[in-house]
């Protein structure tokens, strides 16, 4: 029993070998909307404008060193009361 926990736990402690890269270089500059946005799916406001966006993303399996095949971006900006993601997914057809 106890070969069998030690086993999990070693199989545990070394998970993180096999995660995403991590890239602790990268920020997204999150500002504040300068605007109301509204919730419409549109991209037109002020607060988008002048938002950081993120891109281009990579892919995950079957490796995460290659980029994405079809582009996204996506946009953060916030107010007082809420916290707002745009995410625009493009297709590639």
């Amino acid at each position: 029993m106890l070969r069998y926990i030690s086993l999990l736990s070693l199989i545990f402690l070394h998970l993180h070998l096999f995660a995403q890269t991590k890239n602790p270089d990268y920020r997204l500059n999150i500002r504040q909307a300068v605007t109301p946005v509204q919730i419409d799916g549109m991209d037109d406001e002020a607060a988008w404008q002048v938002s950081d966006s993120t891109s281009p993303f990579f892919m995950v399996l079957p490796m995460d060193t290659s980029l994405a095949e079809v582009k996204t971006m996506v946009k953060m900006t916030y107010d007082s009361h809420n916290l707002y993601l745009l995410a625009v997914c493009y297709n590639d057809r």
